[in-house]
């Protein structure tokens, strides 16, 4: 199937390149994502332009989640139109995905990793000046947010990605272009991302296990949110962020048990009278629930899981490792088109000979 978007990508593969940069660009201001980011861009443009031309190709399902969440919305007071946004958003990441996929020659592989390395590697560089400006250089100055994404532990994921996808086109043989996006990763300092790592690594040998293995996790986390509300565990002297993912279960718990309204639908975003009844939400699959509601973060999980099987060289071992890490530390709602793209990025390039 010839690409639809009308740009000869043979002769002129500017716009391919230029795409790929734009959409991992996303810039912050005081930790609030600036709307304007090129990544926002280039996805709604994409998606438009398949829009106009009557060929929306990521799917049916475009209108009814759409439809969806607007009633959502509708139905809920606490959850606003900014959801909707994050739809498209999401979905124009899968358009891309879409446009990749059906380019009529993929973009030779080594140009894709040095776009990829480029803007990971100034994406280290944006964190260290944004927390020191290269003056008090430490592991902090490195792990600190002002990147490009939202904070080191979603550049850990977005590379963790990457080098699945990479492993997966060079047949898991050593290359170098693995090592240096792994050390890309190590500068993260996101233990989450490495743990992710390691799991995928074990899901792509044992899937069946890895898959038990996370239904058991949701099943333990669940089981400690109804039953250990104000125990405190004393976490706080061992790990403070472990401490916050377990206060985020509990918030999750009191929701569970008071509030079944609150559950499906959600409490909407980071509000002070959400803060104040909850206390801890956001980050986990279970922090989400509190913020979105479980309708939501199912639905947008059923799409990750839907939009990798289409565009990623593992999705089962992938998927897998994306919900291990959401259950425990941090799941990546807004950021899943982004990573639909990036697999089919790599899965539907070429290596030049």
């Amino acid at each position: 199937m010839s690409n639809i978007i009308d740009i000869n990508d043979e002769k002129s593969p500017l716009f391919a390149y230029l795409a790929l940069i734009s959409s991992l660009l996303l810039f912050y201001s005081n930790d609030s994502l600036i709307i304007f980011s090129p990544s926002i861009l280039i996805s709604i443009f994409v998606l438009g332009v398949y829009f106009i031309q009557g060929r929306l190709l990521v799917g049916i399902d475009f209108f009814v989640i759409l439809s969806l969440f607007g009633l959502l919305i509708f139905l809920s007071e606490n959850q606003g139109f900014y959801e909707i946004a994050r739809v498209i958003y999401i979905y124009g990441g899968f358009s891309l995905a879409f446009y990749y996929r059906n380019l009529s020659r993929g973009l030779p592989l080594k140009n894709v990793y040095l776009i990829l390395f480029s803007v990971f590697s100034f994406d280290l560089l944006l964190r260290i000046y944004a927390s020191s400006g290269f003056q008090d250089f430490s592991v902090y100055s490195i792990k600190a947010g002002g990147g490009l994404y939202s904070d080191s532990n979603y550049s850990g994921l977005l590379l963790v990605v990457i080098i699945a996808e990479l492993a997966e086109k060079y047949k898991e043989k050593f290359s170098i272009t693995i090592f240096l996006m792994l050390l890309l990763l190590l500068l993260t300092f996101s233990r989450t991302a490495l743990f992710m790592l390691i799991f995928f690594v074990c899901a792509k040998k044992f899937n069946k296990i890895a898959t038990s293995v996370v239904v058991s996790l949701f099943s333990l986390l669940v089981y400690l949110a109804l039953n250990l509300q104000d125990v405190d565990l004393g976490l706080s002297a061992i790990d403070g962020s472990l401490n916050t993912k377990y206060l985020i279960l509990q918030s999750f718990g009191v929701l569970m048990r008071e509030d079944l309204y609150g559950l499906l639908f959600g409490m909407g975003r980071a509000s002070e009278q959400v803060l104040d009844a909850y206390g801890y939400i956001g980050h986990t699959v279970f922090g989400q629930i509190v913020q979105f509601g479980a309708i939501q973060v199912f639905v947008i999980i059923f799409l990750l899981r839907k939009y990798l099987i289409k565009y990623s060289a593992n999705p089962d071992a992938l998927f897998l490792t994306i919900m291990f890490g959401g259950m425990f530390s941090f799941f990546p709602s807004s950021y899943i088109g982004l990573i639909v793209l990036l697999t089919a990025v790599i899965k539907f390039s070429r290596i030049s000979v």
